[in-house]
């Protein structure tokens, strides 16, 4: 009993700052407020429930060399021994989910769901990190020129007109190597 006491006061819940799972509602700003009162108070933990937490807001990273990294859901500097720790579901997958807003437009760079800069012995435990509306997709290139790549889809891959085409690469089908080089095409 004191040792889940002794754990209990080392942890923050996001939940305490409003975050709240399946709420589709920003929940950014709430588990950056759970992040920076972890960081300020030295606690090494925070937890959160199951479920999905949806991130819309973003926040810049005035100490990213480029520029297009810059903007972060949740961004985490300068700390040292702290765990994001989310749940599992019962058969020990994780079970929460951070979301990453996407509006649907083509953007060069989507804001990043979490980045971490100098943090000495950070973790990250049963959390997924995935994005609403999908940002990317697969399929073969069927023409191209100075300023246009044509991209035949895959079936069940998601895909919007006029998509960016960032980096393609090509790959043998039935070994699943990538066959010459990386190819980046640009926006």
């Amino acid at each position: 009993m004191v040792e889940e006491a002794s754990q209990a006061e080392d942890s923050v819940h996001v939940r305490d700052f409003g975050a709240s799972a399946d709420d589709p509602g920003d929940q950014a700003g709430a588990i950056r407020e759970a992040i920076d009162y972890a960081i300020t108070h030295r606690r090494s933990k925070v937890i959160f429930d199951a479920g999905t937490y949806t991130l819309t807001s973003a926040v810049t990273n005035e100490g990213t060399a480029n520029r297009d990294w810059s903007s972060n859901h949740l961004f985490i500097g300068g700390c040292s021994g702290l765990t994001l720790e989310g749940q599992c579901d019962a058969e020990g997958n994780p079970a929460t989910i951070l979301e990453g807003y996407n509006g649907g437009e083509n953007q060069v760079y989507l804001p990043s769901i979490l980045w971490v800069s100098h943090c000495d012995d950070f973790a990250l435990r049963n959390v997924k990190l995935t994005r609403s509306l999908p940002y990317s997709s697969a399929g073969v290139i069927t023409d191209k020129g100075g300023h246009y790549v044509v991209v035949e889809v895959f079936e069940g891959n998601p895909v919007v007109d006029g998509m960016a085409c960032y980096c393609a690469n090509r790959f043998d089908l039935t070994s699943g190597t990538l066959v010459g080089e990386s190819v980046t095409y640009g926006t």
